[in-house]
């Protein structure tokens, strides 16, 4: 700067209602955003002379939404000149401040402690006529300012500073590179961009100097859409969030779009009714003026193409078979047939079993399109069939003829193996085997018969079926035979398929069939002599001893049940049982057998206990003691209320006379026990000791 003389001027700024700009006003992202006017109180001149530097500072700004690296970036006026340090790097929309720290501020760049600085110290906007630049680390210009007519021609050399470059600078005048500032001021003011990075300049002093902060942030228009590649007829919405500057209006353009415009921030359902590419601007507005952006054929409406289908075979084929149909377009899908949707159908693959029209949805984001029909066809196939014309089982040298139904083409087949020649609707068989035929229709389908069994015999098979083999004489056998026979002849001299016989013997059948093939077999029925037996009248019989059983019959003979018995195989076994039993006799002659019952009834005898017995010598009830009969074992026990054991006897006979130890015992209630058992050794009572009482009365 030149050490001319100070001179007081005033500034005087045109503001605009509204100022509009573009997107970005410069190419670069680093531009000079304020400037201290120095002075204190408009009486000093400190162009480079205050100590140090008081209140001189400049300010730059990234306008960019990326960081910018500005080490080895250069500040200069003509006559100073300032290196930033390699490395520094300045963050998207945030500001860098060079002065002293007199500056009434926070500094990024120190003047006095850096180190970075040739020739005088930086004083701005103290001349009427000056300038001021910042430029790369190559000498590239990312900002110029001047006022007044600036002070040209400038040709100064930035010397290297550590790892920076030397850079030269030569401007003999004004060039459009540098933005012009109104000229005039105040001491003590600043010089500021209206808005950061705007073209608008405005001078500010006091509470109003915004050293190191925002003077506003210009507008910066962004938006996206819901989607950009869409099919005719469809609906998009689109958001502004994301733009810059707290936008306070906004104002959209949608070319080809029927809602043309749009004052909202994010306006939604945008509908595109026609085929094209379609530009989308919006315009956006705050205090720092208003932007806009325009997107070229952002918005891309169009058909999509319809999907292809190729089939991996014929389409025209007989029923059984299939055909799969597939495509290669992208999306999700749905078959169709006959313009149908097929349940289910959503594969990239679908195989066809039926006839019809196949045609092919496909979905693509938002956009369906549907493909060119493909048909298949599905010929019946024929049903074949072969009918033996008489019966299949034939005599050797004998055959059947096999007819087959209606079709165009025939082949005959012998176990599943085509016969040689054998092409005509019918064919005589004359060997063994599965006969069927392949019928051909006028399409091509074809089908197998069922299988005709065709047997060659010597002998016709018969087998005699009897009801039974083995029978007792008054019953009747049954004997059949099945089949289809020309004759029938029993040796009964019958000639039904059925005959009942009554007696022992061989019975034959000999049979012809209608080819003359014949056939036989023989079966030996035996009737049996039913035996006679008689099992004796009912008995009774007691405890002590058996009683023989008095039965009789004809061939062999069986007891049952065999408790009791001395021997079940002969007809008069010595019987004694436990309990009273029903016996049975059943006497057996081959088949046939008869039986015969007879009740032994056991009495083993019985024991009677009284209650009560009155010993007062009146020769009436003086004793108490147990009855009975058929007694094999006996024990009487009694006792006093207080347990003593008053009385025992081991035999019926004896009973208690009321006297304990040769003295009358008093009247009152006594307890007896009692063992008493048949000769078998079974108690007459429900347990083995029997317990009970006596009242003794006198």
């Amino acid at each position: 700067m030149s050490n001319s003389t100070f001179k007081h001027h005033t500034f005087i700024f045109f503001l605009l209602a509204s100022v509009f700009f573009s997107e970005s006003i410069k190419a670069q992202c680093i531009v000079i955003n304020e400037v201290m006017i120095n002075g204190l109180g408009g009486t000093l001149n400190c162009d480079g002379s205050c100590n140090p530097n008081t209140e001189e500072w400049t300010e730059l700004y990234n306008t960019c939404s990326t960081p910018v690296n500005i080490g080895c970036f250069v500040m200069t006026d003509g006559d100073f000149t300032v290196t930033i340090p390699q490395g520094t790097i300045l963050a998207a929309h945030d500001y860098y401040v060079i002065g002293s720290n007199n500056s009434g501020g926070v500094v990024d760049l120190n003047l006095a402690t850096c180190n970075c600085t040739s020739g005088s110290g930086i004083g701005t906007f103290t001349n009427g006529s000056e300038q001021l630049i910042i430029a790369n680390g190559v000498g590239t210009i990312e900002d110029a300012v001047y006022w007044g007519s600036g002070s040209f021609p400038i040709n100064i050399t930035s010397p290297a500073m550590g790892a920076c470059l030397a850079v030269n600078f030569n401007f003999a005048t004004v060039n459009a590179t540098f933005e012009q500032l109104p000229t005039g001021g105040a001491d003590g003011c600043t010089v500021a961009r209206k808005c950061d990075g705007s073209s608008v300049w405005e001078q500010r002093c006091g509470a109003l100097i915004s050293m190191n902060a925002t003077n506003g942030v210009p507008p910066v228009p962004k938006f996206i859409a819901s989607d950009t590649t869409i099919c005719p007829g469809n609906c998009i919405d689109f958001n502004s969030t994301a733009s810059l500057g707290n936008p306070t209006a906004w104002s959209w353009t949608f070319a080809g779009a029927s809602a043309a415009t749009s004052p909202n921030p994010s306006p939604t359902a945008i509908c595109y009714p026609t085929i094209g590419n379609y530009d989308v601007s919006l315009q956006i507005t705050n205090a720092c003026g208003a932007v806009t952006k325009t997107k070229i054929g952002y918005i891309q409406v169009a058909n999509p193409v319809s999907p292809v289908i190729t089939a991996n075979g014929a389409v025209t084929f007989c029923s059984g078979s299939s055909v799969t149909l597939q495509t290669m377009a992208i999306g999700t899908y749905q078959w169709n047939l006959n313009n149908s949707p097929i349940a289910g159908a959503t594969n990239q693959q679908y195989t066809a079993l039926v006839g019809g029209n196949y045609s092919l949805s496909v979905t693509d984001g938002n956009c369906t399109s549907i493909s060119s029909p493909i048909l298949v066809t599905v010929n019946p196939k024929p049903i074949a069939t072969a009918t033996p014309q008489s019966a299949t089982t034939i005599c050797s040298g004998g055959s059947v003829v096999i007819d087959g139904n209606a079709s165009s083409n025939y082949q005959w087949q012998l176990n599943g193996n085509a016969i040689g020649g054998a092409t005509m609707q019918s064919f005589t068989a004359s060997a063994t085997g599965s006969y069927s035929i392949v019928i051909t229709d006028a399409n091509g389908c074809k089908d197998t018969s069922a299988d005709v069994v065709v047997t060659i015999v010597t002998a016709i098979p018969v087998m005699i079926n009897a009801s039974s083999k083995n029978l007792c004489d008054g019953e009747t056998a049954t004997l059949s035979i099945t089949g289809n026979f020309q004759s029938i002849m029993w040796s009964t001299g019958q000639t039904g398929l059925q005959i009942q016989v009554t007696t022992s013997a061989i019975y034959t059948v000999n049979v012809t069939s209608a080819g003359g093939c014949m056939g036989n077999d023989a079966v030996d029925i035996v009737f049996d002599m039913k035996p006679t037996v008689s099992a004796g009248r009912d008995t009774v019989s007691d405890c002590s001893q058996g009683i023989l059983l008095k039965g009789s019959g004809t061939g062999v003979l069986m007891w049952s049940p065999a408790d009791g018995l001395s021997d079940v195989t002969i007809p008069n076994p010595i019987a004694k049982p436990e309990t009273t039993t029903l016996y049975t006799l059943t006497a057996i002659n081959g088949t046939c057998s008869v039986s015969d019952d007879v009740l032994f009834t056991l009495d083993c005898g019985s024991v009677y206990v009284p209650n009560s017995f009155t010993p007062n010598d009146d020769n009436l009830n003086e004793i108490f003691k147990a009855t009975g009969k058929n007694l094999g074992t006996f024990q009487m026990l009694i006792f006093n209320r207080w347990g003593a054991k008053v009385f025992e006897s081991h035999l019926i006979d004896v009973g208690w006379d009321g006297k304990y130890l040769g003295i009358p015992a008093p009247s009152g209630i006594y307890v007896w026990q009692i063992i008493a058992k048949d000769p078998n050794g079974k108690s007459f009572f429900a347990t083995p000791i029997a317990v009970g009482t006596v009242a003794l009365i006198r």
